[in-house]
């Protein structure tokens, strides 16, 4: 049985913690153990690590070289090591105790010389899928055995030889025509570090009404292509490409994605619609409300009819009472919002009835944006020429951004979830959505 010689050191400290820092010091945690033997946590350096073990086949004996006593010539046997052809995982077998698995050993590979003598550098990886949005659950006894999920996001890896300490870093996503779709919170952390890229885009802007819009509380997922990292520091900057593709197991292709993007990006563009609308209703509210405090009758009275008026074309646009489908009150906001939760659950191409239905939300917001010029047109201008005459200021023109409580799900957010998979609806909205799937 062939030997190989290995580096180790004794490593004191227990628990992700320790072993997370150790990992972004390009080190792999382990543990020395066998029937004689007290267990003792070692480390092994990632990169001595790889170009010795990573390519053996079958079993091996590797004898340890340490400075620690009771590490010195010690003997562990591998029984078998493989390394995955098509995902770089790197897989251990250790006669019958376990299965050790490496994730992705791209970056290893590729931390040459050259690379651990840069300040900065951002490493190659495999290609990332994007996964098939799924959900599960169920019972199957004492024997049943669920590993840990793949990541939802693209992992990216970076080094650094030194822990930024002082001043900006900030790591960015771009598409193939160079612009930057998004920002990913980087660690300051000297050695590896690996970090994911949600690989989606912002969620839509909701007018605010009595109650949150669930799906829309998420962004759509970019369309499979080539995107590139651009990590910076200081003055150094370092860039990496890296592709996105369509889950292997899935039955469409990036054309069936990208039509998918284009209806979930219509949706997300009729959300925007509506809340520039309801800012511009309640902006104009908020102003008549206030003007009527001191304007005195009979110009009060006009501005009370006005407001109600654009109340109830806002009424039309949101819901303003809750229940959802229980109280039937549902407006072209909680339309668009099981919409948007239907189309985020299949990623492939979006059916015909989804498009038409998508095409009648925006005609009918078309329409009650013409009544609502419409009343703009025939009330604020005698309005504002009576609050002139009394030296009070006009009614304004446009509402500033946010004037109608909009946000994340039309409701003010405070925190950012920290995975942005689409929801499953809850209460009113995904109770009529199954009933409408069911025929009900």
């Amino acid at each position: 049985m062939d030997e190989i010689a290995l580096n180790v050191e004794e490593r004191n400290d227990r628990g992700k913690g320790p072993a997370r820092r150790l990992r972004q010091d390009g080190k792999i945690p382990g543990v020395f153990y066998g029937p004689k033997s007290t267990a003792t946590p070692l480390a092994v350096n990632g990169k001595e690590f790889t170009s010795h073990v990573a390519n053996l086949e079958g079993s091996h004996l590797i004898r340890f070289q340490s400075p620690a006593a009771e590490l010195q010539q010690k003997v562990a046997l591998v029984r078998e090591v493989q390394v995955h052809p098509r995902e770089h995982d790197l897989v251990i077998g250790t006669h019958g105790r376990g299965i050790w698995v490496v994730d992705d050993l791209t970056p290893l590979r590729a931390l040459s010389a050259e690379v651990l003598g840069k300040e900065l550098a951002l490493l190659p990886g495999r290609p990332v899928q994007q996964r098939m949005p799924a959900s599960g659950g169920w019972v199957e006894g004492d024997a049943h055995f669920v590993g840990e999920n793949p990541p939802s996001g693209a992992v990216l890896t970076y080094y650094q030889r030194a822990r930024h300490v002082f001043g900006p870093m900030k790591l960015e996503i771009l598409d193939a025509a160079g612009k930057v779709i998004d920002t990913v919170p980087t660690s300051k952390r000297r050695g590896l570090v690996r970090v994911q890229w949600t690989m989606r885009l912002p969620a839509p802007r909701v007018p605010r009404a009595a109650q949150v819009a669930g799906a829309a509380t998420y962004g759509p997922r970019v369309a499979p292509g080539t995107y590139t990292a651009r990590l910076q520091r200081g003055a150094d900057v370092t860039t990496q490409a890296f592709e996105v593709r369509v889950d292997r197991r899935a039955p469409y292709g990036a054309a069936e994605r990208k039509a998918h993007l284009g209806a979930m990006m219509r949706v997300h563009a009729l959300f925007g619609a509506m809340s520039a609308l309801v800012d511009r209703i309640q902006g104009l509210r908020g102003a008549a409300a206030q003007r009527g405090q001191v304007a005195g009758e009979p110009l009060a009275g006009q501005l009370r009819a006005l407001s109600e008026r654009l109340e109830g074309e806002r009424k039309k646009i949101v819901a303003t009472t809750e229940g959802g489908a229980i109280t039937g009150e549902e407006r072209l906001r909680e339309h668009a919002d099981i919409l948007y939760w239907a189309l985020s659950t299949w990623e492939g191409k979006p059916a015909p009835y989804q498009l038409d239905r998508i095409a009648v939300l925006e005609r009918e917001l078309a329409e009650v944006r013409k009544g609502v010029l419409a009343i703009i047109a025939s009330d604020v201008a005698a309005i504002d020429a009576a609050l002139k005459a009394r030296g009070l200021p006009p009614l304004p023109a446009e509402a500033p951004i946010g004037a109608g409580g909009g946000g994340r799900g039309g409701a003010p957010q405070t925190a950012e979830p920290a995975d942005r998979r689409p929801p499953r609806l809850s209460g009113s909205a995904e109770t009529e959505n199954r009933n409408r799937r069911n025929g009900n």
